[in-house]
């Protein structure tokens, strides 16, 4: 199998295309041993290369999605020649530790990682020092952390559902609307409830210091984080 390397032996002129990287993160993950859960592959591709793999204009944050409709991407037909990504058993039964659903390279997708490895991490790890840093937002201002723990809060409080609960503590979820536990939680209606708990964690820990907004998440999570997959499928009514 040919070398996917771009002129000039991989240079940093030459970024290789995001599917090639996320593939290339499934092979460092173990992907050509084992299924590899598609968050463990994201968070390897953030912390290889941050500036890559974050939030456009929050780039502390690793985003997961974008990772994983990469790895969608490369169960196509039209990537599998070049990738070979497998599956050998359907997804949703083939869990990896964690319980969400796995990925691995097949043969030819290890042949391809073994033939590209070395100058794809050559590449990630020069360009990744070459950005550190480097991001900035819309209006040329690095973000910083405290930047983005605040977006994450206001997208939570400017939901319309937390004015509603504002002014009354004692409303029902039906009152509140489950597009605001979306929003607030950055999901939706597919996602797995490991990756929501996960989200759900990690925006409590951003909340810890505000006590409304706590209380509404936890207000939230009480009320559609069993059921918001049932809620949707009509098995549960709001």
């Amino acid at each position: 199998m040919n070398s996917t390397e771009p002129p000039g032996n991989g240079s940093q002129s030459v970024r290789p295309p995001k599917l090639v990287l996320v593939a290339w993160a499934l092979g460092e993950c173990g992907g050509d041993r084992e299924y590899v859960d598609k968050v463990d592959v994201a968070m390897y591709a953030f912390r290889a290369y941050p500036h890559y793999f974050g939030f456009p204009k929050y780039p502390e944050h690793p985003d997961v999605s974008s990772v994983r409709l990469q790895l969608y991407d490369l169960l196509k037909p039209k990537n599998s020649k070049l990738f070979g990504l497998d599956h050998e058993a359907p997804m949703a039964e083939k869990a990896a530790e964690g319980g969400s659903p796995g990925l691995r390279l097949s043969t030819d997708g290890i042949v391809w990682w073994r033939t590209n490895r070395d100058w794809l991490s050559r590449w990630v790890e020069r360009n990744a020092k070459s950005d550190f840093g480097t991001t900035k937002s819309v209006t040329g201002r690095v973000k910083s952390e405290d930047d983005a723990k605040l977006a994450l809060l206001n997208r939570v409080r400017n939901t319309a559902g937390f004015s509603v609960w504002s002014r009354n503590h004692s409303v029902t979820r039906r009152e509140v609307g489950i597009q605001t536990f979306f929003t607030s939680f950055g999901i939706g209606p597919r996602t797995p409830r490991p990756e929501y708990v996960e989200a759900r964690d990690r925006l409590f820990e951003v909340a810890t210091n505000d006590e409304d907004s706590l209380h509404f998440l936890r207000f939230l999570d009480n009320a559609f984080g069993e059921d918001y997959k049932r809620i949707l499928s009509g098995e549960v009514q709001i």
